[in-house]
């Protein structure tokens, strides 16, 4: 009999628990959703739109560059480039952007002993895009 009991009791917690959940579950959540994201990755594109209040965006990238002339090459790579957007309202974004920056000098003839390298992080962007004027 003392079985039946735990048992009975056992299964009506793990039903209780079952309801509950499935009612939770069933609450309505209301989901935004985005149809275009605009990118604004440093020094590729500066897009007028701003990330909508409340959302985060992060945009990742790189980009390199070789320049050739008068026996001097230069390569510059930019890797990672950061840059961190939130929607702080619905005319104001906050950012962040942050890179990583190489540069080769290589000279050829007479000044071949002066090739050097230049390595390190970029200043950190911090800023606001505003708009002023409604679309």
């Amino acid at each position: 009999m003392l079985m039946k009991i735990k048992f009975a009791v056992v299964f009506l917690f793990v039903f209780a628990l079952s309801v509950l959940a499935i009612s939770v579950l069933a609450q309505p959540v209301k989901i935004e959703v985005i149809d275009d994201i605009s990118t604004d990755r440093p020094d590729q594109s500066e897009s007028p739109l701003l990330v909508p209040k409340g959302f985060f965006q992060a945009e990742l990238g790189g980009s390199t560059e070789r320049v050739t002339g008068f026996g001097t090459t230069i390569y510059a790579l930019s890797a990672p480039a950061v840059l961190l957007r939130y929607g702080l309202w619905s005319n104001v974004e906050l950012r962040l952007g942050a890179e990583y920056l190489i540069t080769r000098y290589r000279y050829s003839g007479n000044f071949a002993s002066d090739n050097f390298e230049i390595k390190g992080p970029a200043p950190l962007m911090i800023g606001t895009k505003i708009k002023l004027v409604p679309s």
